[in-house]
């Protein structure tokens, strides 16, 4: 992520961290959150998964929980490599977007319009 975030211009990087890595790197940019409800998200991964045939999850609750334990696993290890806190803060983003309700295609359209919109 690093080499991209130094060698390419507008770039779209998909990234729990990126905040951090632009911000050290002192790189102009806009840091979105994604935020969904955790049921939904859980629904989300495993609608999925069950399109694959090597399955991860065996049903509904177990990818919540799976979904959970990788989140506190996540902030356990960001925490000591790179000493963030809470990759989730919202403070570390310049827009948040609730997606529990929305279809992919109105959540790109306010991105759009967000970065579209002269400063």
């Amino acid at each position: 992520q690093k080499k991209l975030l130094l060698e390419e211009d507008n770039l779209v990087l998909d990234s729990r961290i990126g905040f951090f890595w632009e911000a050290k790197l002192g790189i102009e940019k806009v840091d979105i959150f994604l935020d969904v409800a955790d049921a939904v998200a859980a629904s989300r991964a495993f609608v999925t998964d069950s399109r694959l045939a090597d399955r991860k999850f065996k049903d509904l609750n177990d990818t919540l929980l799976c979904n959970q334990r990788r989140i506190e696993v996540e902030k356990e290890r960001y925490q000591v490599l790179y000493g963030i806190k809470d990759y989730h803060d919202r403070e570390n983003f310049d827009l948040i977007i609730n997606t529990t309700h929305m279809y992919a295609s109105n959540v790109c359209k306010i991105i759009y319009d967000y970065i579209m919109t002269p400063i």
